[in-house]
């Protein structure tokens, strides 16, 4: 499931794990693909940021995936907007599933 187990004082913390053999290609941005198949990569990217690492990793593992970008050709404005789009979305559903469980 690509995620490292760290023992931390009294808890256990998750981090996103990439193999040693992880060169870091993806969907090139200048391809034929739609642009959807393109937001989709940043998209499954920032999921498993958020949702598979614990908070302390995720500027560390934020900039990995720009730096996995940009060497993927993606504009860094598209980048930006996409993922603070989808950051905001998953905050907010976030914030509504521990809303429902008071």
């Amino acid at each position: 499931m690509d995620v490292t187990l760290i023992m931390a004082e009294d808890f256990l913390k998750i981090d996103w794990f990439q193999k040693p053999t992880f060169f870091g290609k993806f969907l090139n941005f200048h391809s034929q693909h739609l642009i959807s198949q393109k937001k989709g990569t940043i998209l499954s990217l920032i999921d498993r940021m958020f949702l598979f690492s614990h908070p302390d990793f995720h500027e560390k593992n934020l900039t990995f995936i720009i730096k996995i970008l940009t060497d993927n050709d993606y504009p860094i404005d598209f980048i930006l907007k996409t993922i603070i789009n989808r950051l905001k979305h998953l905050i907010k559903k976030t914030n509504s599933l521990t809303n429902k469980n008071k």
